[in-house]
């Protein structure tokens, strides 16, 4: 087997594995997709915390950590409508929990943050991935999660079959500078995919399929610049990967910096739309 193919094999294998896991856990309901992305959650502030330390952000550990970690567990509970004394107790817990980690990965000399960017950063980082993926929790409630990630996944996959089926002096460069890789070919195919997934989640629902196309429109093109968002950040730290977690799929963002955009978008659309 050459190692073309081989990668392949393995990239397959590991979004396989990324599927059944989502997929059992959005079966299993809104707990089981609390704990799910508590863990996504967890990883995913490390590799955002190790991504703009890379690019020169003077970010803290144990400010990315605590804060993200009190974000999503303080937001998790209380969308599972958890009484608000856990709620805060637990918060706390978790929050100083990731201080604590910070402090010991980073060291003493790291605990001040030396400037208003510093903190500024250390708190975005924090919210960029914790504030999407509780919010996760509450698209399942809502029975929002499973159409959110089909067109999220048919977006990926058929922009990469569709992308690279021309050849590279024929595809028309998306974001050269920021993800050279990826064209308007690709987008093109993967946005019209996606509106598909959508329209087939409505008509196999009976729900209404203008408001899934709709909703399948915002997801497929807030998906598109979450990637690119995340990619921007790769290449300020002179990365490929934001990890090696996922093997040929890099880390925790690599495979979910689409839905860090796409989950506020489409709950924001929801709220809108009340009818989804």
């Amino acid at each position: 087997m050459s190692a073309k193919f081989q990668k392949i094999g393995n990239r397959s294998l590991v979004g396989l594995g990324v599927v059944a896991a989502v997929g059992l856990s959005i079966e299993l309901g809104a707990w089981a997709v609390f704990g799910l992305f508590g863990l996504v959650t967890a990883i995913g502030l490390y590799e955002i915390r190790q991504l703009f330390a890379g690019s020169g952000r003077a970010v803290a550990a144990w400010l990315v950590y605590g804060a993200g970690g009190a974000l999503y567990a303080g937001g998790g509970l209380a969308l599972l409508d958890v009484p608000v004394a856990w709620t805060v107790a637990v918060a706390v817990a978790v929050g100083l929990l990731g201080m604590t980690l910070g402090v010991i990965q980073c060291g003493r000399q790291y605990i001040l943050v030396g400037s208003v960017a510093g903190w500024l950063w250390s708190l975005w980082a924090a919210v960029y991935v914790a504030l999407p993926l509780v919010s996760l929790v509450w698209l399942r409630r809502v029975e929002l999660l499973w159409p959110l990630f089909l067109i999220v996944w048919a977006n990926d996959v058929f922009a990469y079959i569709v992308g690279s089926s021309f050849k590279e002096e024929k595809r028309h460069k998306l974001a050269p500078r920021i993800s050279p890789a990826k064209s308007w070919e690709g987008a093109c195919g993967g946005f019209l995919a996606a509106v598909v997934a959508g329209m087939a989640w409505a008509v196999c629902k009976g729900l209404p399929v203008a408001a899934f196309m709709v909703f399948a429109v915002v997801v497929a093109s807030v998906g598109v610049l979450g990637d690119l968002l995340e990619s921007h950040y790769k290449r300020q730290a002179g990365l490929k990967d934001s990890g090696t977690l996922l093997g040929g799929h890099g880390g925790i963002l690599d495979r979910f910096d689409s839905i860090l955009l796409a989950a506020p978008a489409a709950v924001m659309l929801r709220m809108i739309i009340g009818w989804l």
